[in-house]
């Protein structure tokens, strides 16, 4: 078995930036709340989890697998480049209706509406 290919930063507070990063990004494009996640994850309130993913408590392994789960990804698509953690993310139309753009890739206009004609009926 071998491991799994990921280039991680050595500073510390970069890769715990990028964590929080990527469970803000798969928070809204699976729009799923604090509370969801605080539910799903066993924390006892909304509040322990937005300490977490806004930085006022550190996250420990054990959060990132808890949250990982909640937002049903595997925990290493956490420490992954936001680039690489859209791979890992299988709802497309989540992702089309979040507006997110990968790099080189231009977004999609939306599609226009006709007019509908309206016809005199003759009588």
């Amino acid at each position: 078995m071998t491991a799994p290919n990921l280039t991680l930063p050595t500073d510390e507070s970069v890769l715990d930036e990028r964590v929080r990063d990527n469970i803000r990004m798969l928070k809204a494009l699976r729009k799923i709340s604090d509370a969801t996640i605080a539910e799903r994850a066993k924390y006892t309130s909304r509040q322990q989890v937005a300490d977490r993913i806004g930085g006022r408590t550190g996250l420990s392994l054990s959060d990132v697998v808890r949250i990982s789960a909640a937002l049903g990804v595997d925990f290493d698509a956490l420490l992954d480049p936001s680039t690489e953690l859209m791979q890992h993310v299988s709802d497309q139309k989540a992702i089309a209706e979040a507006g997110v753009v990968v790099v080189g890739e231009k977004p999609k206009p939306a599609p226009r509406k006709r007019p509908t004609k309206r016809t005199a009926s003759k009588s």
